[in-house]
């Protein structure tokens, strides 16, 4: 189970890039709601080689704007820059 919600945060973790590329910062926000939910479901500080802690930190300091807006549809987005996957150094078991 671990490992499907792992990659579910990966996939929404890029859906949120696409969904704000393409002027939808609604879908951009609902999708990153799901992030954190599966973030939360996976409980782990690191899994995969990847900090989770540190990817998490790094979607949190890029969406906040979205986050705190009243209504996503009509704040204008500032330059965003996308979080980095840096896989940690060591092999880690994924189960």
């Amino acid at each position: 189970m671990k490992c499907f919600c792992y990659w579910l945060v990966i996939h929404h973790s890029a859906f949120i890039v696409h969904h704000l590329e393409i002027g939808r910062p609604g879908a951009a926000r609902e999708m990153y709601r799901r992030a954190r939910e599966k973030f939360a479901r996976l409980g782990a500080r690191q899994f995969m080689s990847l900090d989770l802690e540190e990817y998490q930190a790094q979607l949190e300091r890029a969406l906040a704007w979205l986050v705190d807006a009243a209504d996503p549809r009509t704040v204008t987005p500032p330059a965003f820059a996308p979080p980095t996957i840096r896989l940690l150094p060591e092999v880690m078991e994924y189960d």
